[in-house]
């Protein structure tokens, strides 16, 4: 089964469900009250990057805590 979290979009009424395993780089934003979650993965050949309204300490904590979705 693939593991998933769920994670709010900065600004929007919407979450996305990201594999960790996908996962590059989760990086500080907005003096680190937000994140910025870089995947391993291109859409085309550009970096796919998701902007988080969690710090990057709880956006880990997500990942960490993910349960296998589908089945």
């Amino acid at each position: 089964m693939t593991v998933f979290a769920p994670l709010k979009v900065l600004g929007e009424d919407e979450y996305v469900l990201i594999n960790p395993a996908q996962v590059a780089a989760i990086e500080p934003a907005n003096d680190g009250k937000t994140s910025r979650v870089r995947l391993a993965v291109t859409d085309e050949g550009a970096q796919i990057v998701y902007e988080i309204d969690l710090p990057p300490k709880e956006v880990w904590m997500k990942f960490t805590s993910a349960h296998p979705i589908g089945g």
